[in-house]
């Protein structure tokens, strides 16, 4: 999984982040990972808004969750007691018809659910006030009609189920009043999931209804989240719940394959990753074949800069032997990457990193005209690539381009006349995938 090493902040960033509030500082993409995680049981929706967010929990996706679990519960209370009027109402009406089903498999009456459809439109501006009394009338006549059956014991958890679509039509409707807000909802809701399990084992069970309710109120906060987040955010949480998935041991297998074209590396770490690859090795080489070179250049991002320069490095550094078996005498593109390496350290300038990479590109124009030294000048590209330090994922997704090239043109020089392309694709589909193996190293931190 991908990983960015544990660090104390350093004083210059202790310095940037000193006057800045706990959300800022979350927001960092240099926040230190110990940092981060201790911020994000505070102030989770920055941290789900956070550059960091992804590979924080492709990293430690099992964290995430403990983290929610144990949390979900403050965080409700937290945000959902200041949503704005309409977002309060609206999420008091999702949290109601999730529990509906409860009412509607003991009882008939459609009103509960015809109730919370008036909150949505009055809500959205689209129902009045005597709409919306009506249909609060009505559902009061359904749950007086089956009340003094329900209240006996068995039908609780129905009841309340019913109760909470009457809650959602009452006015006045905020968070000031705590008996007519979508935070009481989700509160009442969670009562009739836990009454209504412990009805269906009689009483008997008292684990299995606290384990259904928690997963209740997990569900409340990921809902919750759709009103707190902007859209783009809210898919974030959608991708995490896919990842989150793909490790379950009980994830049906096409859908771990589904799901695998789009988390790799959350794949390699799931527990069925050995039994399925086993049983279809073949199906995993092809799809590494189809995906390899999205995913190289969407994984890279999520290293820091200073492992894209490393990646950089050891990318040019596999093809370099191209340049040095023709031109062993000149060591510009090896000295480049050996820069490159101690700048991503912290051990260069950026003025030397100038220096070094305007060798490596003299090296490169030196000989670009020259046929039989093809494969050596897209060598010497990639070393230059590697060396620039404006932009650390752009050096590294140059590099990597540059040196599938030098393999390609290789291969294709090793064959007489140019005439075998198919052989040079696929040398440089081996190079790929030596580089996809080489990032995973990075993004599960066995390499610095």
């Amino acid at each position: 999984m991908p990983r960015r090493s544990p660090r104390s902040p350093n004083s210059t960033h202790t310095a940037r982040v000193g006057s800045r509030s706990s959300e800022e500082q979350i927001s960092d993409p240099e926040c230190p990972t110990a940092e981060w995680w201790w911020l994000a049981e505070k102030y989770p929706v920055a941290a789900i808004q956070s550059p960091l967010y992804p590979l924080m929990i492709l990293e430690a996706p099992d964290r995430w969750v403990e983290i929610e679990a144990r949390h979900a519960a403050d965080w409700i209370n937290k945000y959902a007691n200041h949503l704005p009027l309409r977002e309060d109402r609206l999420f008091g009406a999702d949290c109601a018809e999730r529990v509906l089903p409860l009412w509607e498999r003991v009882h008939k009456n459609a009103r509960p659910r015809q109730a919370i459809a008036v909150a949505r439109a009055y809500a959205m501006g689209k129902a009045t006030e005597d709409q919306l009394e009506n249909a609060r009338t009505r559902v009061d006549e359904a749950l007086d009609d089956v009340g003094n059956e329900d209240e006996r014991g068995l039908l609780r958890g129905a009841y309340l189920a019913g109760g909470c679509a009457r809650n959602v039509v009452c006015p006045p409707f905020h968070s000031d009043q705590w008996y007519h807000s979508g935070l009481s909802i989700s509160h009442d809701a969670l009562d009739a999931v836990f009454k209504f399990t412990l009805d269906q084992r009689h009483w008997s069970d008292a684990a299995e209804a606290r384990a259904a309710q928690e997963a209740e109120r997990l569900w409340q906060w990921h809902r919750l989240l759709t009103y707190l987040l902007p859209a783009e955010s809210v898919g974030a949480t959608d991708e995490r719940t896919a990842a989150q998935r793909i490790i379950d041991p009980e994830c049906p297998m096409e859908d771990w394959w589904t799901l695998a074209a789009d988390w790799p590396l959350a794949a390699l770490a799931s527990p069925l990753y050995d039994l399925l690859t086993l049983e279809e090795p073949e199906r995993w080489f092809a799809l590494e074949k189809q995906h390899l070179q999205t995913w190289l250049r969407s994984h890279i991002k999520l290293l820091s800069e200073a492992d894209q320069r490393l990646f950089a490095a050891d990318v040019a550094e596999h093809v370099l032997p191209l340049w040095e078996r023709k031109l062993w005498k000149d060591p510009r593109p090896r000295r480049s990457i050996e820069v490159a390496r101690r700048f991503a350290r912290g051990q260069s300038t950026p003025v030397e990193m100038d220096t070094i990479n305007d060798a490596a590109n003299e090296a490169v124009h030196e000989i670009a005209n020259d046929k039989s030294l093809v494969a050596a000048c897209s060598a010497a590209d990639a070393a230059k690539w590697a060396s620039i330090h404006w932009h650390a994922e752009s050096a590294a997704k140059n590099a990597l381009s540059a040196a599938l090239a030098a393999v390609y043109n290789e291969a294709m020089d090793t064959n007489k006349h140019w005439s075998d392309a198919a052989d040079a694709r696929a040398a440089e589909e081996v190079e790929r995938l030596w580089q996809w193996r080489r990032l995973i190293q990075y993004c599960r931190g066995m390499l610095r």
